[in-house]
């Protein structure tokens, strides 16, 4: 953890974006003469941050970075005051030269093994607040790919939807308890996952349980979640591998139904799945069984929680093609699932993903409950 300070601080924006990756060509840079002023707490809190060293970002990135940076300052020496006599530190000064010198591959990129030989993979680290702590910082660090896909598939890095629904989470809950039973649809390479499962630490009964399709993508997980220090595979949280299309089975859709219920879960999340047409029916029967109370669930007997409590599950997704989103829905509704349009926060907490080249990229979040009037016995 580190220390917080208010979203508007360009230093510390500076910071988080330097620590995801932020794209170069996006950078938002504090002015030249605060840079100028600021290279102690430069030195301190980004180039010998303790997370950053151990983990840092490639060595390209930082190269591109540090230029950037060495520049902005330059002109910051050139605008202050003679009285002031800036100048650039040796320290900011002796770290870019060694990043020009640098040719060598990333040994840093050992940590986790399933990840490690995969073109352009580097460490990413989101800063985030803690609702039970205020004056405090979590940490959300990655190791990810860069490229948009590899090996065929998209779920080894990062994409602007899941920031956008961490953020809403954030605000959802900053005065709440986190739901105690989550699953999420989706979870590629594990930032929402190991985002919500710090949000969680600390319940009694909190269970989380992670869940994708693609096995080179759950063991890059597996992978990231044991980088974060988190405990795989006990009774709270746990990884598994579900196929969507098996909701649409009658022999193995009671597999899907069985997993929701086992887990009691009261919160599904999934961000940026709804992304390919082909995807969404097996989506929608899905959610359809995960969000339908089981008989046997302890609330269903609960005279205090009669009826029992509803299944929720909230989607995020970048919206590439409206036809395919709106498809989405209409499904969703056409099997009996009411759909609510939610407003995400208008705050930025989360930086590093400059998808399709823009930071603005539109995403929306939907709220999913079975709709009790369209269907019977629920």
């Amino acid at each position: 953890m580190t220390p917080s300070t208010t979203s508007s601080d360009p230093l510390l924006s500076l910071l988080h974006q330097y620590a995801s990756l932020q794209p170069l060509h996006q950078l938002v840079l504090p002015s030249s003469l605060l840079l100028a002023r600021s290279q102690p707490w430069i030195v301190d809190n980004l180039l010998l941050n303790p997370q950053l060293v151990r983990y840092p970002p490639t060595k390209e990135y930082r190269r591109g970075f540090l230029k950037a940076l060495v520049g902005r300052l330059e002109d910051g020496c050139r605008e202050a005051d003679e009285e002031e006599e800036l100048e650039i530190l040796e320290a900011i000064l002796d770290v870019y030269v060694e990043s020009l010198q640098s040719t060598s591959t990333d040994s840093s990129l050992t940590y986790a093994p399933n990840l490690a030989s995969a073109p352009g993979a580097s460490y990413k680290t989101f800063f985030f607040p803690l609702p039970s702590s205020p004056t405090m910082q979590g940490l959300v660090t990655l190791k990810e790919e860069q490229s948009i896909i590899q090996g065929g598939t998209t779920g080894l890095r990062t994409w602007i939807a899941s920031l956008r629904l961490a953020e809403y989470l954030l605000a959802r809950y900053s005065n709440s308890p986190f739901p105690s039973r989550v699953l999420e649809l989706g979870s590629g390479i594990g930032f929402l996952g190991v985002l919500v499962a710090k949000l969680m630490e600390g319940s009694r009964d909190g269970e989380l349980l992670l869940t994708d399709f693609d096995e080179r993508v759950l063991d890059g997980l597996r992978d990231n979640l044991k980088l974060n220090e988190l405990p795989i595979d006990d009774l709270k949280l746990r990884v598994d591998r579900l196929d969507w299309s098996y909701a649409q089975d009658e022999e193995a859709k009671g597999a899907v139904k069985e997993m929701g219920d086992q887990l009691d879960v009261e919160l599904i999340f999934a961000a940026d799945v709804a992304y390919d047409p082909v995807l969404g029916p097996p989506l929608v029967a899905t959610l359809r069984l995960l969000l339908e109370p089981s008989a046997s669930s302890p609330s269903a007997f609960n005279s205090s929680s009669f009826p029992p409590k509803r299944r929720t599950a909230l989607v995020a997704t970048t919206i590439r093609n409206p036809t395919t989103f709106e498809a989405f829905i209409s499904q969703a509704r056409s099997s009996g699932l009411k759909v609510t349009d939610l407003e995400l926060p208008m705050e930025q907490v989360f930086w590093g993903c400059g998808e399709g080249g823009s930071e603005d990229a539109t995403v929306r979040l939907i709220q999913l409950e079975l709709d009790h009037d369209d269907t019977d016995g629920f």
